[in-house]
This record gives C-alpha cells, structure tokens and sequence, in this order.
C-alpha cells in the first residue's frame, strides 16, 4: 500500500521522554525548544491545557485544567477560558491556543478518498466498553467507498491490546497513534491527518478538531458512547465525581449530535470543518515561540525561582516558604544587572554578566 509506504518515510521516530509537569506532555515542549534552537529543554513552570474541552457549558475551572493552583501560570486556548479562570481567581492565565496548533505544516501527499479510523481508547486509568466487532463490522460495510482505510491505535489501547486483534482478523492494517510519553506524538499526528483524505471515529474527543485543522473530512460513525464504570478509577474522576458525571450526560449521542451536527453522517458524506476547528483550538491567540518560552518560565530568573519552590516546598510550612521565595525574587529584580539572569531565547545558553 503506497499510503502505508509513505507514512513509514515521513514519521517522525518514537523518542521516549521523562514526563516533569503538563508541558512536556506528547512532546510539546520540546516542540517550542526546537523552534527556538535550544540546547536543552528547560523544566516550565506552567500548566498547558491539553486536549478540546466540548462539555460545554464550562462552569468550573476544574474543567480546564486538573492540577492548576490559583497563584499557577497557565496556558489555554480561548480568551473565554481565561474568562472563566480569571472570575476563580487565576490571575496568570494566558490564552495562547493548544499545544497542536504549534506543530510544522507537513509537505505529505494527501491519498485522495483515503479513510483514516481513530476509535475510541483506552487510557492509563481507564477501559474501553466499546463492541469492536460490531464497529469493525460497520467499518467493512462501508471500505468499498474508499480508496484506502487504515486504523490509527492510541500508545494505551496497543499495550492493553484493544482493537489489534480485532482489526488484523478483518485484515484492516494499523499504525501506531500519540503517546504522552514521545517527544514527537503531535508532530507525528499532524503527519498522519494531512495524508487521509477522511477521518472517522465511534467517539468523541481532540482528534475531531485536530483533523479537521488539517483537512480531513471528519465524521462520527457508529457512535459508541462511554460509561462511568470506564473510568472509575481515574484519580481525578475519583475526586470530582461530579465532573465525571457531567462528561456522561453531554456525551450522550442525542445531545452531541444536536451541537455537532456536521459529523454525525456516514463517513463518504463528511465535509471539511477547518473554520470551526481554527476557532476551537484558538487560532487567533497562538503565539510566538518566544513569548511560550516566557509564559512558561524559561527565562533564567525565573528558573531559578521555580526550582527554588520545587525543591523547599517540603522543607518549609506554605507561609514562611513564600515569604523566602517573595524577597529572593524581589533582589534579583532589584539587581541593576537583573537582564543578565535571563536566558538567551535564540542560542539557548545563559548570557549571564560577569559582575
């Protein structure tokens, strides 16, 4: 399969990285360090929400960032988000868009009327209840309408061995799709979606309008929607029960397909949605790799306060820490030679005065 053949040539490898906070999350720190021709990847100091967040309404900044403190930086996508944040008392939030949209625009052939099938997956703390036979069955209903039809497995579905056997005994090939864990998984996605022509899926989640920036022709097919039971032993979800129940209620089909209309159809009759996805990711608010670098913490001042923090919060009660970390920042900013701690964004190396 020419498809197949090609996706091999133009992959980016697997390369394993050691996870420190959200920013590091499928690589795409590593993305902003590359663009900006760092040596290293410096430890953020930020959270960088992950991920399209469709319960809408969002009524709780729980909703868009699990981990986040009110003092915390943190990155999201839309203004609305920082809205919401801002009124709970997240001061430093700053819309700058997600992750994805900061991965390189691939020069791939796109197979026309190519089928790309993403089903629904599993996570570390989390099953899958969906019937793969009945899907599968569903898929081969329709391979004839297209050229190519290949399945894309989440890292978490290959490990807990769902869909792979099902596929391969209906003779549907498959490739390997993100994992949190690679520094290259959103390059890597971007890749796949710009060389299928379609796109469709038995759930919803980010691959929607992840592909339908990149063109496919995204649609719902043989929607299968999730239980409670899947995820009751997430820890976050054991924590907030009341947000594991709402996912559960706005995924009902009914309820989805009145707000998505657009890609609750048969898979040959999808259409392009590149708008709405530019809107959904926060197009407007991407920003420079430059300015990222700076809401994440990389400059070198701050650096040397978020280690600090890191490494006392254990030794020190909350007040008494804070006041230590307030009057160490207050000198450096005070020093007359204060722009000599930042880090040189371009070279990557420190242009630390001699003093």
């Amino acid at each position: 399969m020419e498809l197949i053949q090609q996706l091999k040539d133009n992959l980016p490898p697997i390369i394993p990285i050691k996870l420190r906070n959200e920013a590091d999350y499928y690589g795409i720190s590593h993305i902003i360090a590359d663009e900006l021709k760092l040596d290293r990847v410096p430890r953020s100091f930020a959270h960088w929400t992950h991920g399209w967040i469709y319960a809408e309404p969002i009524t709780s900044s729980r909703e868009i960032n699990c981990w986040a403190k009110p003092k915390d930086v943190v990155l999201v996508a839309t203004q609305k988000e920082v809205d919401l944040l801002n009124r709970e008392g997240y001061s430093k939030a700053h819309a700058v868009g997600m992750p994805f949209l900061y991965t390189k625009n691939q020069t791939v052939q796109r197979y026309p009327r190519s089928l790309l099938v993403m089903p629904a997956h599993s996570g570390s703390q989390s099953s899958i209840e969906a019937d793969e036979k009945a899907y599968i069955q569903k898929l081969l209903e329709i391979r004839s309408d297209f050229s190519e039809l290949v399945a894309c497995i989440h890292s978490s579905c290959v490990v807990n061995n769902y869909w792979i056997p099902s596929l391969e005994k209906a003779g549907i090939p498959w490739i390997l799709g993100a994992s949190v864990f690679d520094r290259n998984s959103l390059q890597k996605m971007r890749t796949i979606f710009q060389s299928f022509d379609y796109m469709t899926t038995n759930t919803i989640g980010s691959h929607i309008p992840y592909a339908s920036y990149c063109g496919c022709k995204v649609s719902i097919y043989s929607y299968s929607r999730f239980t409670p039971a899947s995820w009751e032993r997430d820890p976050w979800y054991q924590k907030n029960p009341d947000l594991l129940w709402k996912q559960y209620e706005m995924c009902h089909e009914d309820v989805l397909a009145q707000r998505f209309p657009q890609f609750f159809k048969s898979p040959i009759d999808a259409t392009t949605n590149q708008e709405w996805a530019k809107q959904v990711l926060g197009e407007e608010n991407r920003r420079s790799p430059e300015t990222i670098a700076k809401r994440l913490g990389w400059q070198r001042s701050d650096q040397i306060v978020g280690y600090l923090q890191h490494y006392f919060k254990t030794l020190w009660d909350g007040d008494r820490r804070q006041t230590l970390i307030k009057n160490l920042y207050s000198k450096i900013r005070s020093n007359p030679n204060y722009e000599g701690f930042e880090l040189d964004l371009i070279s990557g190396k420190s242009n630390e005065k001699s003093v």
